[in-house]
């Protein structure tokens, strides 16, 4: 992913980018082998313009911050730390309940056999459930395509052809899709805010205006 500005515009066709002064993400190359226009909600065009100016020698959207020679791209191409992350992170208040319900059951079990559960008695019986616990948390990165969908599917004011233009589903037989122009991000734009708002009311973080 390239900023459009950054790179010749006679490469744009080659490019997935992210062309700020339209407001736009190009993929350029989908499961369809066609091309997807994206617009973008206001917050998320905050946050690209944000990215920019953080990065203004930086043609990749995305560059890699790896310092190993062995990298051969120039631009993050895997999830996998971002997914183990986003697990890890998941996972802390979960983890803190289960170990909090596992405590009390050995507590009864101590108190039941006339043992001690002091401090250490408790640090040792944490120390063996850190060991052993195992997160319930699943995520994969398709998890995003598919919570996208949820939101905007769940609003009553986004026609079914629309939500199939936004996720590019094939349009191949469906009269009613015929009638919505593909092309052209400005007529999807209000439903993609419609979906942006409905995310951004499960953030803890307040996008500026």
């Amino acid at each position: 992913l390239v900023w459009a500005d950054r790179i010749a515009k006679q490469d744009w066709p080659k490019h997935s980018l992210v062309d700020l002064s339209a407001k736009v993400v190009r993929i350029a190359k989908t499961k369809t082998n066609t091309s997807h226009n994206l617009p973008m909600g206001k917050f998320l065009t905050w946050l690209m313009q944000e990215r920019y100016r953080d990065n203004p020698y930086e043609i990749y959207v995305f560059p890699s911050d790896s310092k190993n020679p062995a990298t051969k791209v120039p631009y993050y191409s895997s999830p996998r730390e971002f997914v183990a992350e986003l697990v890890k992170t998941l996972s802390v208040p979960e983890k803190e309940i289960a170990y909090q319900k596992a405590w009390a059951t050995e507590q009864k079990r101590l108190k039941k056999a006339k043992l001690p559960a002091g401090k250490t008695v408790e640090r040792n019986f944490r120390t063996v459930f850190e060991q052993q616990y195992v997160s319930p948390s699943k995520f994969t990165m398709h998890d995003l395509r598919r919570t996208f969908a949820t939101a905007i599917a769940t609003l009553e004011s986004v026609p079914y052809a629309i939500l199939k233009k936004l996720l590019n589903h094939s349009m191949r037989g469906d009269i009613t899709g015929l009638y919505i122009d593909a092309d052209s991000p400005e007529k999807l734009r209000k439903y993609m805010q419609l979906c942006e708002n409905e995310l951004l009311k499960h953030s803890t973080l307040i996008p500026k205006k």
